[in-house]
């Protein structure tokens, strides 16, 4: 199976556009959804082809089952996948403080975080995004303490909630 010219020239228009409003964004989540989708709307405009009742195998692909897929993707996979992609984000956010707030329970309310960085298995940085976040929102509070082993002082994570 093939395009038509016309099918084919629209194809290529929507990609052009998508592509460019996917960059604009400048969000790694949606350049990725996009480059998933766009050979979706070959897919589908083959699949409604064949489900056409005047099918004919020798007939390239119509302008008109082109122009539906790319709508379809346009209204309903691309958003889902937007929000599909948000929801798993948050959850994952969700959990990495789960953990912190589980760690620090269990460890009568304070922790280093070297300590927290190791349980949660998160990058310093990444850390530090995560603790702020807390901070800002009065889950936890950072309390300059004198270490018992090196007797140096030493910032601590203190569970408030």
């Amino acid at each position: 199976m093939h395009l038509s010219k016309e099918a084919s020239e629209f194809w290529i228009d929507w990609q052009r556009k998508r592509e460019a409003e996917a960059e604009a964004t400048n969000d790694g989540d949606v350049m990725q959804i996009y480059s998933r989708l766009a050979p979706t709307v070959a897919k589908l405009a083959i699949l409604f082809e064949v489900g056409a009742h005047d099918f004919d195998p020798k007939r390239p692909i119509r302008l008109e089952f082109v122009v539906e897929a790319c709508r379809q993707v346009d209204v309903y996979y691309m958003p889902t996948a937007k929000a599909v992609y948000d929801t798993v984000g948050n959850n994952a956010e969700k959990n990495v403080i789960d953990k912190i707030i589980q760690y620090l329970k269990k460890h009568n309310g304070h922790a280093t975080r070297r300590e927290i960085s190791r349980h949660a298995k998160i990058k310093a940085r990444e850390l530090e995004e995560y603790l702020g976040t807390m901070i800002g929102d009065g889950t936890v509070e950072e309390k300059e303490v004198q270490s018992k082993k090196t007797g140096r002082p030493s910032v601590c994570i203190i569970l408030r909630v």
